[in-house]
């Protein structure tokens, strides 16, 4: 029988599905993630996952046929994002070890927001009050300046710098992130009763009526070394 190498052994207890340490009491739990789909085009979508208390934080780490690496995140979390940061730091931890995150060049993240952590969306809320642009959109569309939201939500998200806490978490590892695509704009009045708790507090007292952008279905950020 054939041996295997020392090199090619830890390669192989590397992937296995076992709970890991990372520190800080966050375990992570890997496996194929046989759940996925596009397995035709796809090498290996492996699933990271860790919890705590509300929160389920799971990223998947996927290679594609071509080569090209990208990750995607699912949040079922009732925690704000300063309570989540552990588990999303423990987990790129475990990407880098194992893969090197310089190795993929993007994120899927979903929502840019929710209702547990709309402090992301309060930055670019505030902006759009201000955004000639976007009050000429919802004032004049279909015959605004701009015909869609997206490119103006990706502008005023990086001018604000809005998802900087989730950016320093990748400084360690030698590159940046940066927000490059979106889908799926969502608007609202100022005293609608569906927005974040957070910014339902931002704007109490403020004109009702007044329009704002705050949150996307999709949100997707390029990893830049």
């Amino acid at each position: 029988m054939k041996s295997i190498s020392g090199k090619h052994f830890f390669g192989l207890i590397a992937f296995l599905p076992l709970p890991i340490s990372a520190g800080n009491d966050v375990h992570i739990n890997v496996y194929l993630d046989k759940t996925s789909s596009g397995w035709a085009t796809k090498r290996f979508d492996y699933a990271l996952v860790a919890e705590k208390e509300t929160c389920r934080i799971q990223w998947n780490a996927v290679e594609e046929n071509s080569g090209d690496r990208f990750l995607s995140v699912r949040r079922q979390c009732q925690l704000g994002f300063s309570q989540q940061q552990p588990l999303h730091s423990a987990i790129l931890k475990e990407i880098d070890q194992r893969w090197g995150l310089k190795s993929f060049k993007s994120i899927d993240w979903g929502s840019f927001c929710d209702q547990s952590n709309g402090s992301w969306c309060e930055p670019i809320a505030k902006a759009s009050l201000q955004s000639k642009d976007f009050i000429d959109y919802y004032q004049h569309y279909p015959h605004s300046k701009l015909k869609g939201l997206n490119g103006l939500f990706v502008e005023l998200a990086n001018q604000t710098q809005s998802y900087q806490a989730f950016a320093e978490l990748f400084k360690p590892y030698g590159v940046s992130l940066k927000l490059t695509a979106v889908e799926k704009v969502f608007t609202a009045k100022s005293s609608d009763s569906y927005l974040p708790e957070s910014l339902r507090v931002v704007f109490h007292g403020q004109n009702p009526k007044a329009r704002i952008m705050y949150n996307v279905g999709m949100a997707y950020f390029s990893i830049v070394k």
